[in-house]
């Protein structure tokens, strides 16, 4: 991910945010409809709040994580 950020009170431009995604998961399909379940993982590395509530202007890696589940069907 690229962003435009202010840190320090410098202005950074296409500053570069590695994100790594995670995700498992099984899946039953039969005839036109399907069923599926998992578990999805996210880290954005080094993200930060600045401005909002990281006012020491510090840099952190942020976790996302959940359970999906969904059904389809195709035509």
């Amino acid at each position: 991910m690229m962003d435009d950020g202010v840190f320090n009170g410098n202005v950074e431009n296409d500053t570069t945010r590695p994100i790594t995604e995670l995700g498992f998961g099984v899946r039953f399909h039969r005839c036109n409809w399907d069923v599926h379940a998992g578990f999805e993982w996210q880290n954005w590395g080094n993200y930060t709040s600045a401005g909002i509530a990281n006012l020491d202007q510090e840099t952190h890696d942020v976790g996302f994580g959940g359970f999906v589940l969904g059904a389809g069907v195709t035509y």
